[in-house]
């Protein structure tokens, strides 16, 4: 829905503002989905994003330990 987009979208603005860090602005974002959807009562569209953030949280485990490490590159930083 455009209420799911439109949150989506400013949360991923606020992290990068934030913190500089594109990785965890789309980590963070993808948790947005299945909030909203258990909210407005979609039950199994919330477990269907749910299971999907867990693939891609798992898939960018690499970014993720870069996050935790400090290693991770900053945008507007080389």
């Amino acid at each position: 829905s455009t209420e799911t987009a439109t949150l989506l979208l400013a949360t991923e603005i606020i992290t990068i503002r934030t913190f500089r860090f594109s990785s965890l602005a789309a980590l963070i974002s993808l948790i947005v989905p299945p909030i909203v959807f258990w909210i407005y009562d979609f039950p199994a569209s919330a477990v269907i994003a749910a299971g999907l953030t867990v693939l891609v949280w798992y898939r960018h485990r690499d970014n993720i330990n870069r996050l935790r490490n400090g290693t991770e590159s900053r945008i507007g930083k080389k």
